[in-house]
C-alpha cells in the first residue's frame, strides 16, 4: 500500500508501527539498505521513537485528498493530504 501511495502521492510517508524489536530493527535495516521499498521507516511502538514520530506528526496539517481517481486506486482508501 505504501508503494501504491507513493505513486499517486509523491511527497507520502508510509510507517510500519510494531511491538516487536526484532521486527522493528530488521524492517529498519532494509529500509536503510533499499530492500523495502514503501515504507519511510518502522517505529517500535513502546520506544521513545513512537513518541518521536507522533511528536513531528502533531506539527504537521492533514487533509483529505481530492483525487478520486487516487482514492480508487488504493482500493477504496483515502489519501492524506499534507503540509508542513
Amino acid at each position: 500500500e505504501g508503494m501504491i501511495l507513493r505513486q499517486v502521492y509523491r511527497g507520502a510517508e508510509s510507517y510500519l508501527i510494531t511491538l516487536s524489536a526484532v521486527e522493528s530493527r530488521a524492517v529498519q535495516s532494509k529500509i536503510e539498505s533499499g530492500d523495502v521499498a514503501g515504507l519511510t521507516r518502522c517505529v517500535l511502538a513502546d520506544s521513545p521513537d513512537y513518541d518521536v514520530l507522533l511528536a513531528e506528526l502533531k506539527t504537521r496539517t492533514f487533509s483529505l485528498g481530492s483525487d478520486r481517481a487516487a482514492g480508487e486506486r488504493n482500493r477504496g482508501g483515502w489519501g492524506l493530504v499534507v503540509s508542513d
